[in-house]
């Protein structure tokens, strides 16, 4: 089973708010918890896990000592209970089966960085899109299959159905199935207009368009580049934060393939795609739902704009821009960045980007070795799940670095 999946602790709470007066403290399992109906405040480091849902025991009676890195993922007040989900490996899967389960009526706060969000159990399909999302970002297609053959037919609403959708025909552009992936996207076209949120929804198809479209290096851009302006007027409409950065970035990556299939340096070409980049960045960082992938997203960017910077041709043909020490010096700023945020269950698609532009940065360095070393291991996560666009770029990658050595 993959980390994301190994419901290793969990913290689980019962307490009955209602039955305590205002301000009171009662002590459980060397926790502080206090507050009032649906109030909750807890303090304090250690827990005792007992992780059960009605239908599923993950880890039941387990002692585990919370350590101060793991922040609050979800907490739901429900019927007199507090349960509280941690951001460890597998949190996502956990929240999800467990919103699954719970009463309509009962109170769900997700955690994201500088905010907490109330919301109902309908809105669970934030934790079921996060799933699928990364399970589709770390290539266990199977699973993916699986879990949102199930959530298709479970879901009601035509707004988390089109969300469904769309993850699964971005699975299929993961596999290389762009044929697939187009023809999904057709379907959400003629379906987004049913949505209560059709500009979310189509600047979402667009962008993806733009992906596939790119992807299949016909070398005519223009089709890409239309879905790309549509999105961009749909991303007006739009509040800042992962929707709309999402547009930036395609449209960054549009342009950064377009450079990368010419034969001379095009300064015009490298402002807008380093501009992009850089507004995909900031509005990714102006997020305030809940989202553990706006992260990803972020750390994506970063990776792509010091690939940029460090501009190191798929093509021998082509001639490289003149690449000066300032920029090599931000593309590992950048790249500082980003790992300083890897965390262990980083998807295998950001790796595998994240080694590639550690192999160009060493490349810029002189240190051919450790170019080939990281073009190497960008291969091997590539070739995991497989992911064949990413094995042939880190392959061609790698036969490069060889050459010089």
């Amino acid at each position: 089973m993959d980390t994301l999946y190994e419901l290793l602790h969990w913290l689980w709470r019962h307490v009955r708010p209602s039955m305590m007066d205002y301000g009171a403290t009662v002590t459980r399992n060397d926790a502080d918890i206090m507050g009032v109906g649906n109030v909750v405040v807890q303090t304090g480091e250690n827990c005792t896990v007992n992780v059960s849902t009605p239908n599923n025991t993950f880890d039941e009676g387990s002692d585990v000592a919370r350590s101060a890195g793991e922040e609050l993922l979800v907490r739901v007040v429900d019927d007199g209970r507090v349960i509280e989900i941690y951001d460890r490996p597998g949190a996502l899967q956990l929240a999800s089966d467990f919103l699954s389960v719970v009463r309509p009526g009962a109170s769900v706060f997700y955690k994201s960085p500088g905010s907490v969000t109330s919301v109902h159990k309908s809105r669970k399909i934030v934790i079921i899109v996060e799933t699928l999302h990364n399970l589709g970002e770390q290539g266990q297609w199977g699973i993916f299959k699986r879990q949102a053959n199930h959530w298709m037919t479970e879901m009601t609403d035509q707004d988390e159905k089109m969300m469904i959708l769309l993850e699964v025909a971005e699975t299929a552009y993961f596999q290389d199935r762009l044929d697939i992936a187009l023809e999904l996207l057709e379907k959400a076209t003629k379906l987004h207009v049913r949505t209560a949120n059709p500009i979310l929804h189509l600047s979402h198809i667009l962008y993806t368009k733009a992906s596939i479209k790119r992807k299949n290096r016909s070398g005519d851009f223009s089709e890409a580049e239309g879905d790309i302006y549509d999105a961009k007027q749909m991303a007006k409409l739009l509040p800042l934060g992962n929707a709309s950065g999402m547009v930036f970035y395609n449209h960054a990556t549009l342009v950064a393939q377009q450079i990368n299939i010419s034969k001379t340096p095009n300064e015009k070409l490298f402002q807008l795609a380093k501009g992009n980049f850089i507004r995909a960045i900031s509005h990714f960082k102006e997020e305030t739902t809940f989202c553990l992938s706006g992260q990803s997203k972020v750390h994506r960017a970063y990776i792509g704009l010091s690939k940029l910077l460090l501009d190191v041709p798929d093509n021998a043909a082509r001639k490289p821009r003149p690449v000066t020490d300032a920029d090599v010096q931000i593309a590992e700023s950048c790249l500082q960045l980003a790992e300083e945020q890897m965390q262990e269950g980083t998807t295998r698609r950001t790796r595998c980007y994240w080694h590639l532009a550690k192999s160009d940065l060493a490349y810029r360095r002189h240190h051919i070795g450790d170019a080939e070393k990281q073009a190497s291991a960008a291969l091997e996560v590539a070739r995991q799940a497989p992911f064949p666009f990413e094995s042939s770029l880190s392959q061609c990658r790698l036969d490069k670095f060889r050459c010089l050595t």
